[in-house]
């Protein structure tokens, strides 16, 4: 348990994130990084609202914050479909397509770089 500001919670979780072989619970850590952020992230760099995207087939702005979502929330596939409005099987081919993409498209992986230096996760 840690209580403090936001700020400290945030840097405390980034320290525990960067620890390896402890036993850290890593996945609640993630946790403490909060979805709505990662949408208003991607809501402001692509200037457009999540519903209107969301729904979106293929839609790199959803598909990217369905990526963050999973890496650095540590959200369950069901989760993120519950915002998506997708099911399992949709989401996990949605983060698998965008993470394909990053690799070899240099203005999405910039967005996505821009993305986490937002949520201030600048380390990608």
């Amino acid at each position: 348990m840690a209580v403090g500001s936001s700020v400290f919670i945030a840097n405390l979780r980034k320290r525990v994130l960067k620890m390896k072989g402890a036993n850290t619970n890593e996945r609640d850590w993630r946790r403490l990084l909060p979805f709505p952020d990662v949408i208003a992230a991607v809501e402001k760099i692509k200037n457009e609202p999540w519903d209107d995207f969301a729904s979106r087939h293929g839609d790199w702005g959803r598909d990217l914050a369905l990526y963050v979502g999973r890496l650095r929330c540590g959200l369950t596939l069901k989760e993120l479909g519950a915002y998506s409005g997708m099911n399992v099987q949709a989401v996990s081919q949605a983060v698998m397509r965008i993470g394909k993409r990053l690799k070899r498209e240099k203005e999405l992986s910039m967005a996505y770089r821009n993305t986490l230096i937002i949520l201030g996760e600048n380390k990608a």
